[in-house]
């Protein structure tokens, strides 16, 4: 419970605080409370401090604050907004025709189309817009494409672009067969290999693991075309052979027989028997220098020896001598390069026994037809390189 005394002492504690303030002011008091309203109309009044302002606007928001000892400002400057407020504000950037913080703009609106257009040729094209529009915002291009078929063959083939069109679509290559060579033969493949479909039946008479294999191209050094390989001969040293018949389209010959000194024919060459006619294992090349041999002891001429000696080819660095073929080597000609022979063209063999009257005519099949000259015709000469098959 507050007393009359409590709140005397109250309002003495209240007016010693207005006492205080009025000497801070500097003014005294002279006397009592009542002197206190003449010293407080006695203090000095003091001027507000008010100081001017200048603002540049910003494209963010600013908020000022007066700094201590400043009241407010008077008067506030505020620049005028130019188009340097923003680096974007320019005249490309503006369209034509308006003005944006005093910059006029240059800027075209762009009125464009959408284009749809068929390719016909590889050559370039050029597209402009249409009248009304001063510009293109797509083109859709279909290319004109055209289906191709194509014949597999041995050679390379280039697709050009015919006229019309715009480019090769889909290309159809079709399968490739035996057809594509026509050396793809049963006889031509070794038994049961089935190369392109067609199953091999030829089971071979020696080769097929050396250097050579049948009815292979051979090339000289130089890169001439020698002939192909018929078959394979093996010596009586066990060494075997390759038999290359030459090129017969260069070295085919009806004429170049083996003749006496006075050009007829003569003293073709025999091979003992039928029953032995296998029992021989003289090379071609020693058979034919025994022609050779035998002509110069007799005093006779062979133009089919020598003919066939001056055919020569350098493969892998050796050189190499046409030869007459022996039996075995007359008969895998005739069998293997069938096509080019036919089925009536006869050939003869030579070898180390001589007789003046006789020769072994041979089918294309390897049949003996007969053993007797065929004065008529003349002796036929195929030209054979032996090449060792190792």
């Amino acid at each position: 419970m507050t007393t009359t005394l409590d709140k005397l002492d109250t309002i003495n504690d209240s007016l010693n605080d207005i006492k205080t303030a009025v000497i801070a002011k500097g003014q005294t008091p002279s006397g009592d409370i009542t002197t206190y309203a003449t010293a407080i109309s006695n203090i000095p009044q003091q001027a507000a401090v008010i100081d001017s302002l200048s603002i540049t606007p910003s494209t963010s928001a600013q908020t000022i604050t007066a700094p201590s000892g400043t009241d407010g400002y008077s008067p506030v400057n505020v620049a005028a907004v130019t188009a340097s407020i923003d680096s974007n504000i320019s005249a490309g950037n503006i369209v034509s025709g308006v003005s944006i913080l005093g910059v006029n703009g240059s800027a075209t609106v762009l009125n464009g189309e959408t284009r749809s257009v068929s390719i016909t040729s590889t050559a370039g094209n050029t597209f402009t817009p249409s009248s009304g529009k001063n510009g293109i915002t797509s083109i859709t291009v279909t290319p004109n494409n055209e289906a191709r078929s194509v014949t597999p063959s041995t050679s390379a083939q280039t697709l050009n672009v015919n006229s019309g069109y715009s480019g090769n679509g889909t290309i159809s290559v079709g399968a490739v067969t035996a057809s594509i060579d026509a050396n793809i033969l049963p006889e031509n493949i070794k038994k049961d290999v089935v190369i392109l479909n067609t199953t091999g039946t030829y089971e071979g008479s020696g080769g097929g693991g050396g250097k050579y294999q049948l009815l292979e191209s051979v090339y000289s050094d130089n890169n001439t075309f020698v002939g192909k390989v018929v078959g394979f001969f093996t010596d009586a040293n066990d060494i075997e052979y390759a038999v290359v018949a030459a090129d017969p389209n260069n070295y085919y010959a009806w004429n170049k027989q083996w003749m006496s000194a006075t050009g007829s024919v003569t003293n073709l060459p025999e091979y003992g028997v039928n029953t032995n006619l296998w029992e021989s294992k003289n090379t071609a090349t020693s058979n034919t220098q025994k022609i050779l041999d035998f002509c110069s002891a007799y005093n006779l001429s062979s133009s089919a020896c020598s003919w066939c000696r001056s055919i020569s080819f350098v493969i892998d660095g050796v050189t190499y001598y046409g030869q007459l073929p022996n039996a075995q080597e007359v008969i895998d000609l005739m069998k293997h390069w069938s096509s080019f022979f036919g089925s009536t063209r006869y050939l003869t063999w030579s070898s180390d026994q001589f007789n003046t009257s006789k020769a072994w005519f041979y089918k294309n099949t390897g049949e003996i037809l007969s053993v007797s000259k065929d004065t008529s015709s003349g002796v036929s000469v195929q030209p054979v390189f032996e090449i060792p098959n190792s």
